[in-house]
Parts: C-alpha cells; structure tokens; sequence
C-alpha cells in the first residue's frame, strides 16, 4: 500500500478581526509503512489553545509511531487512558514552560494511524472523521453532543473515556481508499446534517490528491477553503486533513497545467 497524506489549518474570519491566531493545528507524517495525522481544535475561550492543539497534534503522531502496537492490542480502557496520560503530560509540561494553568491549552483532537494494514483511529470532542469505502463516504465519527450547545470535550483525564478509539484492519475492511478529517469550522460546507451525509467533493479531492503532490493540493486546499467555506459559511478556523491509501504503485507525471486545473477545482468547490 502507499500512503499520501496531506492537509491545513486557515484562520477564521473572526480570528482576523481581532488579530488573534489559528488556534487549529494539523500534524502529518510518514515512516515508510507507516503514517499519521492529527487535527485538534483549541478552546475559542482559552488565550493560549493554540498551543495546546499544536502540542497534542504532534504528540499524538510521536506516540503512534512509539507504541503502535501496543495501543492496537490492547483493551479499549487502557490503551484511551495511555494516550491520555501522554498527552496530558505533554501539556503539563508546556503550561510549566509557559507559567501558565495547564486548562490554558485546552483542545479538541483528531487523529488517525496505519501501520502495514493496521489502523488507529481516535477521536475526542468537537469534528469529523470519513471513510472512502468503494464508492462511497462513510461517517466514521461525529462530534460529540452535550448538554449544552457550543462545548464540547478537551484532551484532559478526566475525559479520557469520551475519546472514540478505533482499530481495524484494512485487509479486512476491503475497499478503502482514504480518510478525511475536518474541524467544525469546515462542516457547514462539508456535511449536511438534514441529510446525515457528506459533500462528495470531498471524492475530488481525494482524487486531486492521488494525482499531484501533496504540495501541490495542500495550496489548493487553502484556496479553496478561503473562498468558499472561510467567506461564505463560517467565522471558525477551518482545518481538513487527508489521507489517500492507494495500492497502484505506478508514479504519475505531474500535469504541467496545474494551474488551469486548480482553478477547476476551486470551481467544483463553489457549485
């Protein structure tokens, strides 16, 4: 199997009004047979959140590549406690650095791992994760419902139970051919909720991704996510993330008219 994976974080209108920062973060790599991403999404009422989605973005994809196996076999309680405990160790660590209370750096989080054909999914708090599966786009998880509206459920111990955890096969799961990660800042466009689905562009893009570099579709990506979510559906910081499982090994030249098929695109995003 090859792995491409790709993704950004754009800061929301309201974030550029008051001249504060994305307090999205997204964090990707690749070790050969292995890959890893992570979005999180900072608490929009804590001043330093930013800071604690960029710390448990990257955290999280350090510890899939440490302990891989060891969160793939076992229970279910123990393996959400381990990454918990990491993770909030992470933090407490920064808030010190910082002289700052470690609820300071609250935030959401995403993430998704595949080692050969292992996979590792998890999901704590506001977002959405998706499969391509033939075809089609499955919701694999949704953001978390409260009691009240606008909270929602930050990295912490005592949340450790409230983080959905995943772990598959993909030999066994048949079929897949990506997953998508997104913010609540993308979901107005991305997902309708009267008809519990997902906007099939998402199936371009995947496409977009198979053929050109990750570079390449991460510019088209922001592009693309300022003009037609950014402007038109949402104040929030947007964040989306990518990754393409394809089992064709054969490279494809990059198409010299990027340019004209990237306005294209945009285009498909505006229908």
């Amino acid at each position: 199997m090859n792995f491409k994976v790709c993704g950004v974080s754009v800061r929301g209108r309201a974030h550029e009004i008051e001249n504060s920062p994305c307090q999205d973060s997204i964090f990707y790599k690749s070790y050969g047979n292995k890959s890893f991403i992570a979005l999180g999404d900072g608490a929009g009422s804590k001043k330093f959140s930013q800071i604690g989605s960029k710390v448990i973005t990257s955290e999280i994809c350090g510890i899939l590549n440490r302990d891989f196996d060891y969160i793939y076999k076992a229970k279910a309680a123990e393996a959400k406690n381990f990454i918990i405990s990491k993770l909030c160790n992470s933090l407490q660590i920064e808030a010190s650095k910082k002289n700052i209370a470690v609820s300071e750096l609250s935030s959401t989080l995403m993430f998704l791992g595949i080692k050969d054909s292992k996979l590792i999914i998890g999901h704590l708090g506001d977002g959405m994760i998706c499969m391509k599966k033939g075809e089609k786009i499955e919701i694999l998880s949704k953001s978390e419902e409260r009691e009240y509206s606008n909270t929602t459920y930050f990295v912490s111990p005592k949340n450790a139970m409230k983080l959905n955890l995943f772990r598959g096969d993909l030999n066994i799961l048949k079929a897949v051919k990506g997953f998508f990660l997104f913010t609540d800042g993308c979901e107005n466009f991305l997902y309708s909720k009267r008809l519990d689905s997902v906007n099939p562009i998402l199936n371009e893009v995947l496409n977009f991704l198979n053929k050109k570099s990750e570079k390449q579709v991460n510019k088209q990506i922001k592009i693309s996510i300022n003009s037609c979510i950014k402007e038109k559906k949402t104040f929030d910081d947007c964040s989306l993330g990518i990754l393409s499982i394809n089992t064709n090994r054969r490279v494809i030249r990059i198409n010299k008219g990027i340019r004209r098929k990237a306005k294209y695109r945009k285009c498909l995003l505006n229908r």
